[in-house]
């Protein structure tokens, strides 16, 4: 149930000074309303999840303009299916360079390129430092899901824990390797795309 337009109005204005109670109330109230519209858009619980997020960070980023939101609902869709539509430009240029990378690489393994086969390994022995440095319970619900192909409620299960809580530890898993990732130089869309292997074996 949502709060009315007074108790929104005074949610904002404790949001515009900074008041972190604010922000929490409005995501529990917000939460579900605004990860169905992004999973509505890209289809994948993991992106729906990351876009949740985004939405609550730009509203606190912008906390200063809170109070001028007359509809925060809408403004919230608004900013969900935006975010949506740019994480969906981002598969449709990763798809596409998909399948000039994979092009390329069956053609530089098919010539003995050592080099190529240098990089896949060099690669590959990145995302594994970074695997190795997540917790136990991300590299475990990695495993399950990303590996296995297991489905959330399916990891949660064998984890012992609710489904929300391993699909948390599944975003940070992500994040963690994209992160490192970045530090070490890669192109993390362009990796991702071409070598997606190499983030499970």
């Amino acid at each position: 149930m949502h709060p009315s337009p007074q108790d929104t109005t005074h949610l904002l204005d404790r949001l515009s000074r900074g008041d972190n109670g604010a922000l929490e109330a409005l995501f529990l109230t917000y939460k579900d309303s605004v990860y169905e519209t992004a999973l509505r858009f890209v289809k994948i619980e993991v992106y729906a999840e990351e876009i949740l997020q985004d939405v609550f960070l730009d509203l606190w980023m912008h906390r200063g303009e809170a109070p001028g939101i007359e509809n925060l609902p809408g403004w919230l869709y608004t900013v969900a299916r935006n975010r949506s539509f740019k994480v969906l430009r981002g598969i449709a240029r990763r798809n596409i360079h998909e399948g000039k990378v994979k092009a390329e690489a069956h053609e530089r393994e098919q010539s003995g390129d050592t080099d190529y086969l240098l990089e896949e390994a060099e690669l590959k022995g990145m995302v594994a430092e970074a695997k190795s440095r997540l917790t136990a319970a991300q590299q475990t619900a990695f495993y399950l899901m990303r590996e296995l192909g297991l489905s959330r409620d399916e990891a949660a299960a064998q984890m012992g824990i609710s489904p929300n809580t391993a699909k948390v530890h599944l975003l940070h898993a992500t994040r963690a390797i994209r992160a490192h990732l970045i530090v070490k130089g890669v192109i993390v869309p362009s990796v991702l795309a071409a070598f997606p292997l190499f983030i499970y074996n």
